[in-house]
């Protein structure tokens, strides 16, 4: 691999001054030197410089060597650190240190862990056998380290690593790692562990293996992937799993590559994936939200585009009845054969105010049909190419996140198939509340029984129908629907018509409604309810029955 260029003179330069740093800074421990006089032998007193086995208060140093270590036990030592073209074969054993460093080294592990507060330089190594690092196993250190990157695991991987209030641990902190092998990282603390960061993103840290990001502390804890610039690829199949109880917690995504199925498991915390760069999804990724968690796919300042091998899933064991999901930048490509994007979140139990709420936007788009269920939807700016349903299943007062709240829908998209929208709990639902719609083919909705509950349609500006619209309100109440409560208009195109369907009781409010062209007749029927015309014009005939 191009990174495991151990001739590379600046970084041998770093790494002397680092082992000097490291060496004055521990010079009051007596310290070791291996140089493998007689054999292998971890514990032969005639392969240490000067003689005898190190102690647990000595500092070891290994340096290249043709006959290198091999421990037959467990062992604890102070300090150790492995210069360039270093060995170190830990034979399934612990070696139990303070600080590590190793530069370049090989070390061979065959289900054998290092046990570290911290780690200083940390770069170029190449691992072969199952290896586990555990970083501050005590949660007590400050000030943990980094490991710079280059790093190449040739097999199974697992870092545990003890993260503390406002303490940040880097993997691949400076240059992308590789992985060929299952891969678990893992945060056991309640700081920071930051993954990929300062990579170039054209050289991503990869993972041909699967791989799980876990925040595992029982309160709070935070894993941040690809911050300034980094990125990652994983080819195997990813796990996203935050077992804290945190709504402080999260786990970021700058920009990845995700080539085969992806889960999100998780119960309070902030899940982004596509924060700031574009993000892939080529196969099913599957949400397991089992409190009240914020997800977010795609942001403001990146994307996350779904292929057409791929879905989003919300897995019914976890039907999200609280919590948010976000869809900004996302792209959901398709054509004829693409099954339909289906994301239904749980119902509230809460009267007044929504807990499942899901918003699209930042021009994101779909290319094949969706359907959308939750408590409250919010739209901005998003492309449907083929068919849509929103159905509305909560009340419509107070939400959080970024949620404008109190039923009020953005607007400023574009419709090319048929769409529906069903207020089925009935409350308040203000669509193009800031800005317009377009439709191009066939527009209903339907507003369901909520008492003093208003459907209101083309709230803002001005609306155009190029398709039939059909309204209906079959439960009837004291609720309605409206059209133009905000100054807005609704046009419909010639050819077109507006029919109002299965209206019981409750009012019907027409205003600013142009329907264009004279061959094409209206009839309004509705026996049991208000009906109220202002500022509307009709070309075609029309006959009110009410």
């Amino acid at each position: 691999m191009s990174c495991l260029i151990y001739s590379d003179f600046f970084m041998k330069k770093l790494g002397f001054l680092l082992l000097v740093s490291f060496t004055l800074t521990a010079s009051v421990f007596a310290q070791k030197t291996w140089t493998g006089s007689v054999s292998t032998d971890w514990n032969t007193a005639g392969n240490w410089s000067p003689s005898g086995v190190p102690a647990t208060t000595d500092n070891v140093l290994i340096y290249a060597c043709s006959t290198c270590p091999m421990l037959a036990n467990n062992v604890t030592v102070n300090d150790v650190s492995l210069d360039w073209s270093a060995k170190l074969h830990l034979n399934g054993k612990i070696l139990t240190a303070n600080i590590l460093s190793s530069m370049g080294a090989e070390i061979t592990s065959n289900g054998g862990t290092i046990d570290a507060v911290r780690t200083t330089a940390y770069i170029y190594n190449i691992v072969e056998g199952v290896f586990t690092l555990k970083i501050n196993r005590n949660g007590t250190d400050a000030y943990l380290g980094a490991q710079f990157g280059g790093n190449w695991y040739k097999n199974d991987f697992t870092l545990e690593c003890h993260t503390g209030t406002g303490t940040t641990y880097g993997v691949a902190n400076q240059k992308s790692d590789a992985y060929s092998a299952k891969v678990t990282l893992k945060n056991t603390g309640s700081g920071w562990l930051l993954i990929a960061s300062n990579n170039d993103p054209e050289k991503p840290t990869i993972f041909y293996g699967d791989v799980e990001f876990i925040n595992s502390h029982a309160t709070e804890g935070k894993l941040q992937i690809g911050n300034n610039g980094g990125k990652i690829e994983c080819k195997g199949q990813t796990k996203f799993i935050d077992n804290t109880a945190s709504a402080y917690s999260y786990m970021y995504v700058s920009e990845g590559v995700f080539n085969d199925e992806v889960e999100i498991r998780t119960n309070s915390s902030n899940i982004q994936i596509g924060q700031h760069g574009a993000t892939v999804f080529k196969k099913k990724v599957t949400l397991f939200n089992y409190a009240g968690a914020h997800i977010a796919l795609g942001s403001a300042g990146g994307s996350a585009t779904f292929q057409k091998t791929s879905n989003l899933v919300i897995d019914p064991s976890a039907p999200m009845n609280s919590g948010r999901l976000y869809l900004q930048a996302c792209h959901f490509e398709g054509d004829s054969t693409t099954p339909a994007v289906n994301i239904t979140l749980g119902k509230g139990t809460n009267p007044t105010n929504p807990t499942s709420m899901l918003r699209l936007g930042y021009y994101g788009s779909f290319q094949r049909p969706v359907n959308l269920s939750a408590d409250y939807i919010q739209y901005n700016l998003v492309s449907f190419h083929k068919d849509a349903t929103m159905k509305r299943t909560g009340p419509t007062g107070w939400t959080t996140g970024g949620f404008i709240g109190y039923g009020v829908c953005p607007g400023n998209c574009l419709f090319e198939g048929d769409v529906t929208f069903n207020n089925e709990f009935g409350d308040d639902w203000i669509l193009q509340g800031y800005g317009p719609d377009v439709f191009k083919q066939k527009a209903t909705f339907t507003q369901g029984n909520h008492s003093f509950g208003v459907l209101s349609i083309a709230y803002t500006d001005t609306t155009t129908f190029e398709g039939d619209i059909d309204v209906s309100m079959p439960d009837g109440g004291y609720n309605g629907i409206s059209w133009g409560g905000n100054g807005g208009m609704a046009m419909l195109v010639a050819g077109k018509k507006l029919t109002l369907d299965s209206i019981a009781t409750g009012w019907v409010y027409l205003g600013k409604f142009k329907q264009l062209g004279s061959a094409t007749p209206h009839v309004f029927d509705v026996p049991g309810a208000n009906l109220t015309f202002k500022k509307c014009e009709f070309e075609s005939p029309l006959t009110v029955t009410a």
